[in-house]
């Protein structure tokens, strides 16, 4: 088989359900068998832990790898983990007091 023949087999078909943008920023040529199968699960758990944590509207970002080259989506936080709120919901709120004391002008002497 001809090196024409193999590029005309490849297929690029859609990583999953929903919006997927190719990402050429981090990926400019397709990524190696390895980090194609290792990266996409443990990023989507990073992501989504992050943003658990710190409270956003952003269930998590995933990944995906479509003859090597890297794919990415938005997923939206569930429903159920909305209702629940953030676990850091304490902290943002003294993160915010603190940012406008400091932006409050000072008594001049």
């Amino acid at each position: 088989m001809s090196s024409a023949e193999m590029a005309t087999e490849l297929r690029f078909e859609p990583p999953g359900t929903g919006s997927w943008e190719l990402d050429p920023v981090h990926f400019r040529r397709p990524a190696t068998r390895y980090w194609a199968e290792t990266h996409p699960e443990a990023f989507k758990r990073g992501v989504s832990d992050f943003t658990r944590f710190y409270g956003m509207l952003l269930g998590t970002l995933e990944m995906a790898y479509v003859n090597g080259f890297a794919y990415k989506t938005a997923r939206p936080v569930a429903e159920a983990e909305e209702s629940r709120g953030s676990s850091r919901s304490g902290a943002s709120q003294r993160v915010r007091r603190s940012s406008s004391r400091a932006r409050a002008p000072r008594p001049s002497s």
